[in-house]
């Protein structure tokens, strides 16, 4: 809402650039995800290294725990076919 002591320009100046603002998060959203660290570091480079990192360690600890699967190598193998083919 518009006070007396603004004006109409000012108040809209001020939306859009709240807006920018909001449309900037959320591209940083979807190019860095909603994890902590990628979103804050905003880097590509740091984004895959995460990436990697995590899906590693899904790969060792949670498939393996989960379904005792003894050649962890062919399914780190897959995933990072499947990367690759996603880019």
């Amino acid at each position: 809402m518009i006070s007396d002591k603004e004006s109409a320009e000012d108040y809209i100046e001020k939306r859009i650039s709240k807006v920018a603002y909001e449309q900037n998060i959320m591209d940083q959203l979807l190019n860095y995800s909603g994890f902590p660290e990628p979103f804050i570091k905003s880097n590509s480079r740091y984004h895959l290294r995460w990436q990697r990192d995590m899906a590693d360690r899904l790969i060792r600890e949670d498939i393996r725990d989960l379904t005792r699967i003894m050649d962890v190598t062919s399914i780190t193998l897959s995933i990072a076919l499947a990367f690759i083919n996603k880019s």
